[in-house]
């Protein structure tokens, strides 16, 4: 591929330039502009609000679908791009490719149509930030929390990779966090389905195209793709996580995608000499150049990082680490507790364990003196009348 045709195909900038995410909800005053006038304007069975975001092929509304009287995100297809036949493609087979997914840690995707002209996606509106508007605003979050969402964008994968889809645009504007602690991976638009002929390959060959702070390098390359190229593209937003920045930065988006290929990013460690060295040699192995020497899938990955966890635990045993709060905003804690607690809470450590049973005991013995004092007395030794 030529350097002409990969600018032509790295079709995202730096972070600079990059529109808000698609899926997030946001109080911002820009929101409530729209740039084709479509407040209030009926779909079918929904009706616009405002506009939510915009990106390189569709806008986003907050609509009211008037049957179920609930809230969703409504992706429109810019008007500009409903004769190319190939945008028009891509576009359904975003919807397809979402619709066939359904895991609580992925944005669902409720129906596909058309109405006046206009193709739309009808998704679940998901209130919160993306994991990039959380960084810039918080900075990189404590270390229990990062290892929270890793898990639940790895198991998000997972799911998808089974189905037979690679994501193929995995970043931080598409990673939702919502005041529940719950992450929802979001903007299935680049996915394209596996095919099964020959193992877990891509259809498309000479193709370029995601975002190059995060692509990968066989991306770069417009290699054939597997669920390896996700797993990259998550260590670039592990690394962006963990330490605040992306692993690569430049001037120009060839800059960025050489980069890829070439260059070795800063170690982790050095960064963040507080993380357990486990958690870096995760995201170490996820930014391997080699895809043969990444995970060879999410499972592996989500096998890795329960060991990252014990670390942890052991950690929070001697006070090595803070307790995992945070808030998305004013008032609003995010809780960081997983269906599987791995990450214990630091009530139950094993001092306060100790404290528990001990006190178990002292009420138990308290119980029995009252239960003593207050005993009938035997019948057998009352007088005959």
């Amino acid at each position: 591929m030529s350097i002409v045709e990969l600018e032509k195909c790295c079709r995202m900038s730096l972070p600079e330039s990059t529109p808000p995410s698609s899926d997030a909800a946001s109080d911002s005053s820009s929101d409530k502009v729209t740039s084709i006038g479509l407040d209030d304007r009926i779909l079918g069975d929904f009706r616009l609000l405002r506009r939510l975001g915009r990106g390189g092929m569709a806008e986003v509304y907050l609509a009211e679908q008037t049957s179920l009287k609930r809230q969703v995100a409504i992706k429109l297809m810019r008007s500009e791009l409903l004769s190319d036949e190939k945008s028009l493609a891509r576009f359904k087979r975003e919807a397809l490719a979402a619709a066939g997914l359904n895991h609580p840690k992925i944005v669902q995707v409720y129906t596909v149509g058309e109405a006046e002209g206009v193709q739309f996606i009808a998704q679940e509106y998901v209130q919160g930030m993306n994991l990039r508007d959380f960084i810039a605003k918080k900075g990189p979050p404590e270390t229990s929390v990062a290892v929270h969402i890793i898990r639940q964008v790895a198991q998000a994968l997972q799911s998808a990779h089974e189905a037979g889809v690679v994501h193929r645009d995995i970043k931080p504007e598409n990673i939702m966090l919502t005041r529940r602690g719950e992450v929802k991976v979001a903007d299935f638009g680049l996915a394209q389905v596996m095919e099964r002929t020959d193992g877990m390959n891509l259809t498309q060959e000479g193709t370029t195209m995601g975002t190059p702070l995060y692509m990968s390098p066989e991306q770069v390359n417009g290699k054939k793709l597997d669920p390896r190229s996700d797993l990259y593209s998550l260590g670039v937003t592990c690394y962006h996580m963990l330490s605040g920045r992306p692993p690569f930065r430049g001037e120009t988006a060839l800059s960025i995608a050489v980069q890829h290929l070439q260059n070795e990013p800063e170690p982790l460690a050095a960064i963040r000499p507080d993380l357990p060295p486990a958690l870096c040699d995760v995201v170490r192995k996820l930014l391997a150049k080699d895809r043969e020497q990444r995970y060879p899938d999410a499972k592996t990955l989500l096998n890795d990082l329960k060991l990252v966890t014990r670390q942890m635990n052991a950690g929070l045993e001697t006070g090595n680490l803070p307790v995992p709060e945070f808030s998305l905003s004013e008032g609003d804690v995010l809780d960081v507790r997983d269906e599987a607690n791995d990450i214990a809470p630091t009530f139950w450590n094993v001092a306060q364990w100790k404290i528990f049973v001990v006190a178990c005991v002292a009420i138990g013995l308290f119980a029995a003196l009252i239960g003593w004092l207050f005993r009938p007395e035997n019948p057998l030794n009352a007088p005959l009348p």
